[in-house]
């Protein structure tokens, strides 16, 4: 059945013509285009899925790829703080030994052992004396210390 279509151009006038653009729809048209375009809806739904779930695999990843790095920069700083205090002991360790040797050269102590040894005592000739303050101190300089020299006599 063809579709009419009524053209009024004025109140006593109207012809009856069809029209072009028109076609006649039958029933089983009606359910294979609603089903044609249920099943673009699924499609067009199943793609918008699928792009979600790779974006959201995509963030996962670039999470789980940014907390890996993060923990080992973690790991790097703790590991480099306790070298840090393994440095900061073994300075001061140094620092008491230089301390408990430096009291240990008493030069009074010095020549009764070499007394005892039998080494002759110098000639007033052979012994420089130097003015000294009559208080013994040891300086530490930790600041100035590190792990690559400790000998504060170099440095300066």
């Amino acid at each position: 059945m063809a579709h009419k279509i009524f053209y009024v151009n004025d109140k006593e006038k109207q012809e009856e013509k069809k029209s072009p653009i028109l076609r006649q729809v039958r029933p089983e048209d009606r359910v294979d285009r609603a089903s044609k375009e249920a099943r673009q809806r699924r499609v067009e739904s199943k793609r918008l899925m699928r792009m979600s779930l790779v974006l959201v695999a995509f963030v996962f990843l670039a999470l789980v790829y940014l907390l890996n790095k993060q923990s080992k920069v973690l790991e790097i700083t703790a590991e480099n703080a306790k070298l840090h205090y393994t440095i900061n002991e073994l300075t001061k360790e140094n620092a008491k030994r230089r301390e408990a040797m430096s009291k240990n050269l008493d030069l009074d102590k010095i020549r009764k052992e070499a007394q005892q040894l039998g080494l002759n005592v110098p000639n007033e000739k052979q012994v420089i004396e130097v003015p000294m303050d009559q208080t013994d101190q040891f300086f530490i300089r930790l600041a100035r210390a590190n792990a690559q020299s400790t000998n504060y006599d170099e440095e300066e």
